[in-house]
């Protein structure tokens, strides 16, 4: 009886141990991926304020990074000077997401983020809304931007 017992305990300190550390997990994962809604929330302010460097050192793998922009291929290459030269060049740069940004997550070390845009005109360009997509991947330790797609939004 003694040995049913002792066995019941320890099969019962394995199962919390289980839950507790399954739990510890899901809680380094949520963790993860509330840091890639913060840093999507980051680099929108970023772009707000004019900042090319911090916003554009979300970039990963920027020998393979492509951007589809209303159907046409951008690469890094050309992405990059574009952005900083619109940055560097704009009067104010109104950029903001209409509700909160999406997040699907692909598993631990990847994920999808994707919600609706609006740019408040600045003179330069019109105020639009529109559809943007980033696939993000952690690579070593961090979250990067690895491909991105942005639609004008019809209406």
């Amino acid at each position: 009886m003694c040995k049913l017992g002792s066995l019941y305990l320890l099969l019962c300190f394995a199962l919390a141990t289980s839950m507790v550390l399954g739990q510890e997990q899901e809680s380094r994962q949520k963790k993860g991926f509330d840091d890639l809604e913060e840093l999507v929330q980051k680099v929108l302010r970023d772009l707000r304020n004019r900042d090319a460097d911090a916003a554009l050192a979300i970039y990963g793998r920027r020998e393979e990074y492509v951007h589809i922009d209303n159907g046409r291929v951008v690469p890094w290459a050309q992405l990059e000077p574009q952005v900083r030269q619109y940055l560097a060049n704009a009067k104010k740069n109104e950029l903001y997401w209409v509700g909160t940004p999406n997040i699907l997550r692909l598993g631990p070390d990847a994920a999808v983020v994707y919600g609706t845009h609006r740019f408040e005109g600045d003179g330069s360009r019109e105020s639009h809304r529109g559809e943007w997509t980033g696939v993000f991947q952690r690579i070593e330790g961090q979250w990067k931007l690895v491909h991105s797609h942005s639609s004008d939004a019809k209406h």
